[in-house]
Order: structure tokens, then C-alpha cells, then sequence
């Protein structure tokens, strides 16, 4: 089930994640597509200081 409350940036090539926003899930499932449009990345800080994060589902979108 994917993580509701993830934070998205529109990219050229879709969606990437940038963030938990609101998201609380300490296992994050992050989705295929977003809006219509693929998630296609992960930002470089998108969990940094996420201290009760401990694992992440990345879908085979992401590049």
C-alpha cells in the first residue's frame, strides 16, 4: 500500500519524491505514478533527518 502524504515535485520526466510532507509511516511505499505521470526520481535530501523512517519501497520508475 503507498505511503499517503509523501511530498511530489513536477519534473520533465513526471514526479519526483522531495520529501515525508505529512507522511508518518515509518515504512514508506512510495507510488509508480502520481498524478497521471510516473514517479521517476528521489530527491537528494527527500529523507535526510527522517530519524523514525526505516525503510522505503521504491518502484521500478525510479530512475
Amino acid at each position: 500500500m503507498a505511503s499517503l502524504g509523501l511530498k511530489f515535485e513536477e519534473t520533465s520526466a513526471g514526479y519526483e519524491v522531495t520529501g515525508l510532507g505529512k507522511c508518518k509511516d515509518s515504512r514508506v511505499t512510495i507510488l509508480s505514478v502520481y498524478n497521471g505521470k510516473p514517479v521517476t526520481a528521489v530527491g537528494d535530501a527527500a529523507f535526510e533527518d527522517c530519524e523514525h523512517l526505516r525503510s522505503v519501497a521504491i518502484p521500478s520508475s525510479v530512475t
